[in-house]
């Protein structure tokens, strides 16, 4: 058997990380799927807030008590404002490292 030889054009294309926004070089050749991240870190970091927004909602579904009119409880919401708190305050974190670089940028 022979070899077939196959021209690939490579296509270079400009994307937006849908992750961090940051802005990266996407060459693919003719075949195949172009990369939708900038780099493995932001692939792995959106399979892991996927996975961590699925089980907050499995774990709000499961804990919300509920009366008979289907209607939720008071002890629930206490709950389940406590975890808001929490993830709040964790998600506050990327503002306080946005800060930081957008002032780093100022002073140069």
């Amino acid at each position: 058997m022979g070899t077939v030889n196959r021209r690939c054009v490579l296509t270079t294309q400009t994307r937006t990380c849908p992750v961090c926004g940051s802005e990266f070089q996407n060459e693919y050749k003719r075949r195949g799927r172009p990369r939708d991240y900038c780099g493995d870190e932001c692939r792995e970091l959106n399979k892991l807030l996927s996975r961590v927004e699925s089980y907050i909602e499995k774990v709000i579904d499961d804990r919300l008590e509920r009366d008979d009119d289907g209607v939720v409880t008071e002890g629930s919401l206490a709950a389940a404002s406590r975890l808001k708190s929490r993830l709040w305050a964790a998600g506050n974190q990327f503002n306080r490292a946005g800060r930081t670089t957008r002032a780093y940028r100022r002073r140069r």
